[in-house]
């Protein structure tokens, strides 16, 4: 039996985290509830499928897991803990030279495994990416808890959906051994599992927050082989140009080895500085708020350096000039088409992308900046920026657009303690929505895109000439977007035509079709003739009748006369014993 061999030992359950434990018990209860539904779920599909062997394979499954449905819940669970206990700790390879961290294996790396293994593998990637994609932020949200856990490394937590994809492969094998069965329901679970992990990773979250844990700092790490500095970004360089120089940003590669998140987005700094030493931006004077968006940014920025945004936001292009060679910044010639103008994109040029402003002047906002946390922002947010615009996902005319929101960003990031904290903040969700909607358009030099293209640089216009200062300017401009793509939305349904009222209708017209041409065949089976005329007339010559009489703009004259026709053809080939009737042919 798999028990003996795949038994947890008591002893790794004992030393389990308290915190991991109590998440796996959480965890548990999920596969419990999805497992009912889920064998509820097959008998609901058998009862409507309509293939025999379907609805056969169904309900074998199903009663099979009715039997074996406790077996299941104890094998998921002791897979989880087993992971848990085999999780390598963060600490684990700096504790001696002997043992070194595990490597990261890749798909062209693979050897020594049967096809059992690799399908294993397939199977959990796949079966994780199910589970995770309707609960990415509340998935987001117990990662930054994970590393305030001792002993559990960040990126290999038993609590990714990679680890239950496993555990649920697990609990499905030990139920049965027959591959077709196991199919349908690792097929089943899964989609019962993933509608039940969303409100599990926020309980997680919200138990680990109960119980003291603080989410992780914002922080930006690179990966094995990147280029390390001592102390910061600021010292690392890339071709010999500094990370601080605007020109990193539009390098090939550049920041691509960084964590980060979607194309062009913002969604890296949830959770950033929430919970730390530095638990917000101090907030001055009235204006601060707990919670919620007012009118205006909750904590106050200092006059000067307020101006200076305003200023730098004013001329976008300041500090551009000079040689481009012997590695010095771009001229203003090239930067002049950074506004977003389509028309002047040349296909297959290369496009130049925007410097990042923050880096360009960066020297001049720290001095106008108070305090160190306001230093280290101003390098976070610069930070965030050159992974926008290096980023190959996203498209360069809309991230020419994008970088002229760097100074309002920035300003919020200075002046509101929740821009970090709430993924909800206006100003991020602005930026990550104009990210998200661009990658859905393949070319912005003609229709819908180049509509698009215009209205995010008339809404970015609006932002920086404005005044910055108001939240409620972001959210209506975020209304306004969301507005745009409902109606490009329904006019393009609208054009295309109600795809589900068309194939219901083709799939009426053809039932019709092949009915009428049943009945004449049935008609004419006595009928003396050619079988070539006889195909012409039950196939092609029915599809004519049926279509016509279905036809809105025919009257019913025409269908008369069509039907008479083909009366008359059949007369024709009939032979003719007396002279009236050959005179009535003629």
């Amino acid at each position: 039996m798999w028990c003996g061999h795949h038994n947890v030992p008591e002893a790794s359950m004992n030393r389990l985290n308290p915190h991991v434990d109590a998440a796996l018990q959480r965890v548990r209860l999920a596969a419990e509830q999805a497992a009912e539904r889920g064998a509820e779920g097959m008998g609901l599909a058998a009862l409507s499928s309509g293939q025999a062997k379907r609805r056969d394979a169904l309900l074998s499954a199903q009663f099979i897991f009715r039997k074996h449905q406790a077996l299941f819940s104890q094998r998921f669970d002791q897979s989880m803990r087993q992971q848990a206990a085999d999780t390598p700790s963060p600490g684990g390879a700096a504790a001696g030279t002997s043992r070194a961290a595990p490597k990261v294996t890749q798909w062209d790396e693979l050897s020594l495994m049967d096809d059992d293994q690799v399908n294993t593998m397939v199977a959990t990637d796949r079966i994780g990416l199910a589970l995770g994609h309707q609960s990415e932020w509340e998935l987001r949200e117990v990662n930054s808890y994970m590393g305030d856990i001792p002993g559990v490394a960040e990126d290999r937590h038993p609590l990714r959906p990679q680890a239950i994809a496993q555990a649920l492969i697990e609990g499905v094998n030990a139920v049965t051994d027959y591959a077709d069965t196991r199919q349908v329901l690792v097929d089943e679970l899964t989609r019962a599992l993933s509608l039940e992990m969303r409100a599990c990773y926020a309980d997680i979250a919200g138990l680990f927050r109960s119980r003291g844990l603080r989410p992780q700092d914002l922080r930006v790490r690179a990966t094995a082989g990147a280029v390390r500095s001592g102390h910061s970004m600021q010292g690392a360089t890339t071709s010999g140009v500094p990370l601080h120089d605007s020109r990193y940003a539009t390098m090939p590669g550049a920041l691509h080895p960084l964590q980060g998140s979607r194309a062009g987005g913002l969604h890296s700094m949830a959770g950033g500085f929430q919970g730390s030493g530095h638990g917000g931006y101090p907030a001055s004077g009235s204006g601060a708020h707990a919670g919620g968006f007012g009118g205006g940014f909750g904590g106050g920025v200092d006059p000067q350096l307020m101006e200076l945004l305003r200023r730098l936001a004013q001329t976008p292009s300041a500090g551009l000039g000079g040689p481009t060679t012997g590695g010095s910044l771009p001229t203003n010639s090239q930067w002049q088409g950074w506004e977003g103008d389509a028309g002047a994109y040349v296909e297959g040029a290369p496009l130049v992308l925007p410097p990042n402003l923050i880096h360009l002047h960066r020297d001049e906002l720290r001095q106008a900046a108070n305090g160190s946390l306001d230093h280290m922002v101003i390098d976070v947010v610069a930070g965030l920026f050159d992974q926008i615009l290096s980023d190959a996902k996203l498209p360069p005319l809309m991230a020419q657009q994008i970088a002229r929101l760097q100074l309002p960003v920035l300003r919020a990031a200075l002046g509101d303690r929740s821009f970090f904290s709430s993924r909800r903040h206006p100003v991020r969700r602005l930026v990550n929505r104009i990210a998200t909607l661009a990658a859905a358009y393949d070319d912005f030099t003609d229709d819908p895109g180049k509509s698009f293209l215009a209205l995010v640089r008339e809404l970015v216009q609006d932002v920086v000439s404005g005044d910055f200062d108001r939240m409620d300017l972001y959210e209506s401009k975020l209304v306004q977007l969301e507005q745009f793509i409902e109606d490009q939305t329904s006019e393009a349904l609208k054009a295309q035509g109600d795809a589900a009222a068309l194939l219901e209708r083709k799939e009426t017209e053809l039932r019709l079709q092949r009915r009428y041409m049943q009945q004449l065949q049935q008609a004419m089976a006595n009928v003396d003739m050619r079988d070539f005329l006889r195909d012409f007339l039950t196939q092609t010559w029915s599809e004519v009748l049926v279509h016509a009489s279905r036809h809105p703009d025919l009257d019913a004259a025409l269908v008369d006369r069509l039907r008479q026709m083909g009366r008359d053809l059949v007369l024709s080939v009939q032979p003719k014993t007396t002279p009236q009737q050959r005179q009535a042919f003629l």
